[in-house]
């Protein structure tokens, strides 16, 4: 079997302050904990990272259909928030070229709203509360019980969520291919005019409670505002349990935070992208 060659985006700035105190307390941010989930996946996958957060251009001799699979990671960004930035128009205008390359795009989190507005859909603030740390009892629709994605996972399931977007309207021809009551749409399949297809999941499946905890302690002014957490010292508190959840699996801390092998095992965290990477590799 051929070696893979996967393109992975990063659209976060390096120089924002944020990347830099998600590095210093301990993530290694969306890109580093990405590429670490790729080699553990699919080691023999040749792995290529485009900044394009700080404008980097692919090297020369590759294109974006040198490539058996596209990834885009989380960021701090928001379609909702920045619409009309130059920013976010420069990622859009990297995501309409993705989806005319012929290549498969796969996208988590922000990888997702990306997509869905720049194929024409729409994203916005959720009406109810930011998915955080956790988007529980997400359900496979019809289509996601069959989707090549998400064979073997159970039609019920919690993932590492962080989101305050949802999807408010979907491209046309998209398969919705899981949902919840929180955080709406989940999981989609939207076809690309370049013949190819993107799959997507709101939640995180390359993050672990470590960065949930480096999350916490990055964002805990704002998570404080949207009242997920009273104060510093809850927010302190929730990010040893989590870490400590993480390396020792204490019964007390599970039970309390309420947690199970959806989150504490990487093979079922990891299943949706593990599965597409398996997927595109046939």
């Amino acid at each position: 079997m051929p070696q893979l060659a996967l393109l992975v985006i990063d659209g976060t700035p390096r120089t924002a302050r944020r990347t830099a105190h998600l590095e210093a307390v301990g993530g290694g941010g969306a890109a580093q904990v990405l590429l670490e989930t790729l080699d553990r996946l699919c080691p023999q996958a040749v792995l290529t990272v485009l900044r394009a957060g700080d404008g980097q251009e692919l090297p020369a001799g590759l294109a974006l259909n040198s490539f058996n699979g596209i990834l885009w990671t989380g960021t701090d960004l928001s379609v909702c928030e920045s619409p009309d930035s130059p920013l976010i128009a420069q990622h859009l205008a990297l995501m309409r070229a993705c989806a005319q390359a012929g290549v498969p795009v796969f996208g988590s989190g922000w990888g997702m709203h990306l997509a869905v507005v720049a194929l024409g859909g729409e994203v916005t603030r959720n009406p109810l509360r930011r998915e955080f740390p956790l988007a529980r009892k997400i359900q496979l629709t019809q289509c996601g019980v069959t989707h090549p994605v998400f064979a073997g996972r159970t039609q019920s399931y919690d993932a590492l969520a962080l989101h305050a977007d949802v999807i408010e309207a979907l491209p046309l021809g998209s398969l919705i291919l899981a949902y919840n009551r929180t955080g709406g749409v989940q999981a989609v399949e939207i076809p690309l005019p370049g013949g190819s297809t993107f799959c997507g999941v709101q939640y995180l499946p390359e993050f672990d409670l470590r960065e949930m905890a480096s999350y916490a302690t990055l964002h805990q002014d704002d998570l404080i505002d949207e009242g997920l957490f009273a104060d510093s010292g809850q927010v302190a508190a929730f990010s040893r349990r989590a870490i400590e959840c993480q390396v020792s699996e204490r019964a007390d801390l599970l039970v309390a935070l309420g947690l199970d092998d959806d989150i504490l095992r990487d093979d079922i965290r990891q299943q949706d992208l593990a599965s597409w990477l398996a997927m595109i590799h046939r």
